[in-house]
């Protein structure tokens, strides 16, 4: 890739890299020449791995973080969790806007939220301003009840240096 990049850079604007460590990040900028310009990890209130080290490493060094899954998933337990519905109420929202704005209030991390529905992608644009007691709040729902949209392992690498998923 950073071939490519060095010699084609008419055609490759940037190296992004997705759903890497903090364990993998900092092995491969011991590495590599470019500095991937993205990260791109899982990221809503239960995942089951505290992702601040790596969110950190990448601010240190310039890497934007991007959040896929903010929702957890189509039909996700996130939607109808009663923290998420109680900060949704509170604000005169539907839950999905709240867990888009969990990250988007997190400075330096954009977010993905995927819908085919035109009404909703003109929703999630539109950013809940939450207060740190909000966030905080948010952040706890994690301990109940976690689980993964994606595992690491189907990328056939392992578990890409997350404690919390187990090798075949």
């Amino acid at each position: 890739m950073e071939k490519i990049y060095e010699t084609q850079r008419d055609k490759v604007k940037a190296i992004g890299v997705s759903n890497v460590s903090y364990k993998f990040l900092e092995r491969l900028l011991k590495e590599a020449t470019v500095v991937p310009a993205v990260n791109q990890i899982e990221l809503h209130p239960q995942v089951p791995t505290n992702l601040t080290d790596v969110i950190e490493l990448c601010r240190e060094k310039g890497i934007t973080v991007t959040a896929y899954s903010p929702l957890g998933s189509s039909d996700s337990p996130l939607l109808a969790d009663p923290t998420v519905t109680k900060i949704a109420k509170a604000h005169g929202v539907d839950p999905a806007r709240i867990l888009v704005s969990l990250w988007a209030n997190t400075s330096g991390i954009a977010v993905l939220s995927k819908s085919v529905n035109p009404k909703r992608i003109a929703e999630n644009i539109k950013v809940v301003e939450l207060a740190p007691e909000e966030i905080a709040e948010l952040l706890k729902i994690e301990k109940r009840n976690r689980f993964r949209v994606c595992s690491p392992l189907w990328t056939g690498w392992g578990a890409l240096g997350f404690p919390d998923v187990k090798e075949p």
